[in-house]
């Protein structure tokens, strides 16, 4: 069981972090290059010398003495995780408070217990009348994807102190949205005030707030086990719609080609592009062809050839999905590509919609190890199959995720989550954009006719950021 509280000046001490192992390995860090973010290999482990501990102490006595929050997160009353926000507003409009410590010991990540601790700091600069947390962020991989994760942005102000003391660091902001009087949605219930996840702090602990600098958090669990974080997931076919949908707020993306007709398996080249110009997880869709998912031992063999293609690459995860002709999933293969798939997240796609038993499905999705099933609840779009979706989603009792997907917008998330427990969703908030052409022959096709040679289709930012928002408030 994970307790959290409020530490007081006195019970911060060297005992205090007898048990707490910072050691976290770094081997990739974002760079910016002029324009855009670059991922670049900088290997080192990250740990915290008797002097740092020392620097550390000093620091948090600082935050409590000065009116600001130091919380806690103990297992069995150890401490394993804390995060600090410090009483005084960064700038001169007072929008912002910053968060200048999340942590979490080694052996207590990937529990949740990150996530709570950040968003009982969101809770607490509301209270004391913050718009924004401010995080100087640790540039590694895995930090910005916790970050991410979680509603962190790009900063649009940048705290120059911040900025000089860590200029390899990631200026993000967290917009506090709250209802009057109510407590945040991933904190209700929490006695005290929980807090953020740990994020690799190179070097020393700065005696003036510093920054977060904190380990990422993939997918957060209750302390019970249970999976509770909540994954606003963009499904985008070109650079363009990624790094649109990135930026108003989607927690992941996944990435295909030819959406038109349901999508496939996007270029490699596609994939560097998004890895590179977005900072949150990739899962890429393996599917060789449009239509049915009943494959022959060729299509099966590039399956097999595009996954271990895409791992070495560095994709986050992969989304598959392959059946027999009698509508059964195809546990054989399905066995093999989870193998091929090592580390990386498996997602289950709409294929689940296509079998003929789904709660069976469900059931052996779960046995294989794989880690989301994404469907509109058997039905042409998710509200139809809301019903099916809160039956899934009760069989799964969190060990399988239940992602909705299939007419997502803002308009249905509230729903999804109240009626039918579903905490994921799946969106490509869509338009149709006229092509820069101005010459145009009518007269001569591409492909089938019923697409149109000049429209592209492009991610909507203001969907996306609708979306994010409204997820961010829904409460069960």
């Amino acid at each position: 069981m994970i307790q959290y509280k409020k530490l007081c000046d006195w019970e911060i001490n060297r005992d205090l972090f007898g048990q707490f192992i910072r050691r976290q390995v770094v081997e990739k860090c974002y760079r910016w290059e002029k324009d855009h973010w670059e991922i670049r290999q900088d290997p080192f482990i990250d740990d915290w010398s008797e002097e740092d501990y020392q620097v550390l102490i000093r620091c948090l006595k600082n935050t409590v003495s000065t009116g600001g929050l130091v919380q806690g997160a103990f297992c069995d009353g150890v401490l394993k995780g804390f995060a600090s926000v410090e009483a005084e507003f960064l700038d001169e409009e007072r929008r912002y408070l910053d968060l200048t410590s999340l942590h979490v010991s080694a052996d207590a990540r990937r529990t949740g217990m990150g996530r709570r601790l950040f968003f009982t700091a969101a809770q607490w600069a509301g209270e004391n009348g913050a718009e924004k947390l401010y995080i100087s962020a640790h540039s590694a991989v895995e930090s910005q994807a916790f970050y991410r994760s979680i509603g962190c942005v790009d900063a649009l102000w940048r705290c120059q102190r911040h900025v000089e003391q860590e200029p390899c660091d990631c200026q993000l902001e967290y917009v506090i949205s709250m209802p009057e009087g109510k407590p945040h949605p991933e904190t209700a219930g929490v006695k005290g005030k929980p807090h953020p996840e740990t994020a690799g702090v190179k070097g020393k602990p700065q005696p003036e707030a510093s920054g977060v600098k904190e380990e990422s958090l993939p997918e957060a669990a209750a302390p019970d086990g249970r999976s509770v974080s909540r994954i606003l997931e963009g499904c985008v076919d070109s650079v363009e719609s990624a790094v649109t949908a990135w930026g108003a707020g989607a927690d992941r993306l996944e990435l295909c080609a030819n959406l038109m007709i349901g999508g496939t398996t996007p270029s490699l080249a596609a994939f560097r592009q998004v890895k590179r110009l977005c900072r949150i997880p990739v899962h890429v869709l393996i599917r060789p062809r449009p239509g049915d998912f009943c494959y022959t031992e060729q299509e099966f063999a590039l399956i097999r050839e595009e996954i271990s293609i895409f791992r070495k690459e560095g994709a986050d995860g992969i989304v598959i999905g392959i059946l027999k002709p009698d509508g059964r999933l195809d546990l054989e293969r399905m066995k093999l590509l989870t193998e091929d798939a090592g580390s990386m997240s498996v997602t289950l796609h709409r294929a689940f919609d296509m079998c003929a038993d789904p709660y069976e499905a469900l059931e052996q999705a779960a046995a294989l190890g794989i880690h989301t099933i994404l469907t509109s609840g058997g039905r042409a779009n998710c509200i139809e199959g809301i019903s099916c979706l809160r039956d899934l989603t009760a069989q799964a009792a969190g060990r399988i995720r239940i992602m909705a997907g299939g007419g997502v917008d803002a308009s249905v998330i509230l729903r999804l989550f109240r009626e039918a427990g579903v905490r994921d969703f799946h969106m490509s908030g869509k338009m149709i954009c006229q092509s820069p052409m101005t010459y145009r022959r009518g007269d001569v096709h591409m492909g089938a006719e019923a697409f149109g040679e000049y429209e592209l289709w492009r991610a909507d930012g203001e969907r996306f950021r609708e979306a994010a928002r409204v997820l961010r408030m829904a409460q069960v």
